[in-house]
């Protein structure tokens, strides 16, 4: 078991800081673990841990105690700790700060406590029915009350948790997208939650389709819609599911395996009837929707910093959630009418917020719950901007009229929204053009767009009539709840492909492996059909090929593990990665009259043979180090790793301990990083400590290389000299090079002579 304490150091000398202190310190001097977390940045206090911590907390039998002293945008971290929970309120609480944020929390704690009658009496009111005064008053606290009150956070019984109980179907709308529809299917395979299902509504398709669809017999439920219209895909997707919750996705979207994990636990609120998660474009992995929110006009602002706690409008405001992320309770739809058919593309989700908004029903924003959308062209988009605006801002306008306040007249609400997305949609590409985002011609196709649908949506707004979700689609027989099934055993690894290699990739990833085709193109890219990741490496001239395939290798060695190239024939862009010692290329020969299953399995056998020119004596991967006070934890969104990120200041370090006996003679220490820039002075990037040896600094030899999803991902290398010894090898890594380093791993090998890239 272990305590975590979560404080505001803003208000460090308050009697409730000081009283969880008083805690804390009884904790210890029983030698019961206890960790401080801190409610501001972690460099405040030399003894907390930062926020982001909560996230990797996994144990039952842990338990939390949050200070709540101010409106905290992270609560969201406690909403799905997974062991006790624990609220402590102060006075201030009730003096005007967090008001939005408390009544959706009313469920989430099994201890609410407030700090004096007063707040105790306050959150009652609020809708906290169990809480109580907080029972260590007094700075004298003695010894066995502190005791006692430990005893009871072990007998408390957890409170009933809708993240671990609820039924999900999860909705995918397609149209035209087959490849692309395979990956998103094959990765919810991946899903930790397992109480799910999947359905999937395919509208007015000519392509492969039906043929995917039937590669998944007896494990989805199919629906057709013969409209190219989304929302009516989306509610014959309502009418088919079973869940208590519905969750939609896009076609050309794949979710994380913890997404469901992440966004289940704020439905524990029962007024909370929608949840948004965090949607990453997959294709250079910049933020698409992150914590967004609606002006009453029903003008959206998709990016904000934290979660919102905009439930009542108060401000003006709204919370909202993106169509290809996002999870309604199946009972609030059906309250609100469902997707409303009059908006055929877009701002449909805002539409079936707003209404539920006006009926009191919460909103809330799960950042962790992470989507990657791959942005596909489609009837309305084919790329960034080139979109259909008309109906993007007409439809908008329709949206914010149709979900006024009762208390508006109509015709000066229209005025003042059309007013409002005349002034965002007008002047946004203005921008665009000036910063050389749009040519002049694109500039002047988008101002037309919109003054078209400045036009539209007004004459909509007033004559157009919403079309709910109809009776006789609802009144449907349903089929029973049908479990999607989950992979059953880890995947094999991550293996990587030459663009000729595709068709192989596609039958590894049918066997779980994760397939990584490397192309070339104009621009660093990924894209995922088929479940196969396609990665586009750009190469000015042939002669940078080699140089431009092996960093992109090194990337994916940093981020997903891989190490083996698999090529079909003696190819010079594999040149470089071969005579890497890190890396092993195997050939493979025509496949068409070898069965799979031997291909599988020869893969298998070359991924773990040793390198015999470099043969790895020990991994020490980032959930085995140890790191110094204040270091933040950081998951790969793509693909799950653990990184620690390290400041250049120096004032952070992490120790790794290499168990392993070795024989005197020459080494190689490989660093598997992200880096935000280049060195500031030399290369010379970071120091590693070799027990109480002086610092070896680590080259970056693959500098400059893959630079992807804002970051420069990287091997960093040093050569030492190590006399024999079976005693454990303690090292200490040190940034002083790098305005940011996030560390995946450090390796050890034996270094057998001098190779290309060291």
């Amino acid at each position: 078991m272990t305590l975590h304490l979560v404080l505001d150091y803003a208000r460090a000398s308050s009697p409730a800081a000081r009283s969880l202190l008083r805690l804390a310190a009884h904790c210890l001097e029983r030698k019961i673990a206890c960790r401080l977390y801190a409610d501001e940045s972690a460099a405040l206090h030399p003894v907390t841990m930062p926020l982001s911590e909560l996230a990797f907390v996994d144990d039952p039998e842990d338990i939390l105690v949050w200070l709540y002293s101010r409106e905290s945008p992270d609560i969201h971290l406690a909403e799905r700790f997974p062991g006790i929970r624990a609220l402590l309120c102060e006075p201030a609480v009730f003096a005007g700060a967090g008001g939005e944020q408390l009544p959706s929390l009313t469920d989430s704690f099994e201890h609410v406590w407030g700090m004096d009658a007063f707040a105790a009496e306050g959150l009652r009111r609020m809708g906290f029915t169990h809480a109580e005064g907080w029972p260590l008053p007094g700075e004298d606290a003695s010894p066995d009350v502190l005791a006692q009150m430990l005893a009871g956070f072990g007998r408390a019984a957890r409170r009933p948790r809708t993240g671990e109980s609820a039924t999900v179907s999860v909705v995918i709308c397609t149209l035209n997208r087959a490849a692309h529809l395979e990956s998103c299917l094959r990765q919810l395979r991946l899903q930790r939650y397992p109480r799910f299902e999947v359905i999937v509504v395919n509208g007015p398709s000519t392509d492969d389709t039906d043929a995917v669809l039937a590669r998944f017999p007896g494990e989805i439920k199919a629906r057709r819609n013969p409209l190219a219209n989304l929302c009516i895909s989306r509610n014959l997707g309502i009418a088919a599911a079973e869940g208590e919750i519905v969750a939609f996705l896009d076609d050309d979207s794949f979710a994380h395996p913890d997404w469901m994990l992440e966004a289940l636990p704020a439905f524990d609120d029962p007024l909370t009837t929608a949840v948004g998660g965090l949607s990453y474009r997959f294709r250079d992995e910049t933020v698409e929707f992150s914590n967004g929110l609606l002006t009453e006009t029903a003008y959206p602002w998709p990016i904000r910093p934290k979660p919102g706690s905009h439930h009542r409008g108060a401000d003006g405001l709204w919370n909202t959630v993106t169509g290809n992320n996002c999870f309604f309770r199946r009972d609030a739809l059906l309250a609100v009418g469902g997707f409303d058919e009059q908006i055929p593309y877009t701002h449909d989700e805002s539409n079936v917020v707003m209404k539920m908004a006006r009926q009191g029903m919460r909103a809330r924003h799960r950042p962790l719950a992470i989507v990657h959308h791959g942005s596909q062209p489609s009837l309305n988009r084919r790329d960034e901007f080139d979109l259909n605006w008309k109906v993007m801002v007409r439809d908008s306008i329709y949206c914010g009229f149709r979900n006024r306040p009762a208390a508006s007249s109509a015709l000066p609400f229209l005025s003042r929204t059309f007013l409002e997305h005349a002034r965002h949609r007008l002047r946004d590409p203005i921008d665009w053009w000036l910063y050389r985002r749009v040519s002049f011609v694109g500039f002047l196709r988008i101002e037309k767009q919109c003054m078209h649908g400045l036009l539209a949506g007004a004459a909509k707004a007033i004559l157009a009539a919403p079309r709910p979700i109809s009776p006789e689609l609802l009144a449907q027989p349903r089929e029973p709840f049908l479990p999607f099934p989950r992979a059953e055993a880890p995947s094999p690894g991550s293996v990587a492909l030459f663009m000729e290699g595709a068709p192989l990739g596609e039958a590894l990833a049918r066997e779980g492996f994760r397939a990584n085709v490397l192309r070339e193109g104009p621009a660093a890219l990924l894209d995922s059909r088929r479940g196969v990741f396609f990665h586009t490496v750009p190469c000015a001239e042939n002669a940078n090929r080699p140089i431009g395939f092996w960093r992109k290798m090194q990337e994916l060695a940093v981020r997903s593990g891989a190490s083996l190239l698999i090529v079909s024939a003696e190819s010079e862009d594999a040149l470089l990665i071969g005579a890497d010692p890190r890396f092993k290329v195997a050939k493979l020969e025509s496949t068409d009259t070898v069965e799979f299953s031997k291909i599988a399995e020869h893969i298998r056998d070359a991924a773990t043979a040793p390198q015999a020119r470099c043969p790895l004596i020990e991994c020490v991967p980032a959930e085995r180090m140890s790191p110094s006070r204040g270091a933040i934890r950081w998951r790969d969104p793509v693909y799950e790793r653990c990184f620690w990120n390290l400041p250049a200041d120096g004032g952070q370090s992490l120790k790794a301990t290499i168990g392993s006996a070795r024989e005197t003679g020459e080494y190689r220490l490989d660093l598997f990083a992200g880096l935000d820039e280049p060195p500031r002075e030399s290369d010379a990037v970071c120091e590693l400590a070799l027990n109480t040896a002086e610092g070896v600094p680590l080259i970056a030899t693959a500098f400059g290389g893959s630079h992807f999803g804002g970051t420069r991902w990287a091997i960093l290398s040093a050569s030492v000299r190590l006399e024999q010894s079976d005693a454990p090898l303690c090292l200490t890594l040190t940034n002083v090079g790098f305005s940011g380093l996030r560390v995946q791993r450090v390796e050890l090998r034996r270094w057998n002579g001098a190779a290309a890239g060291s």
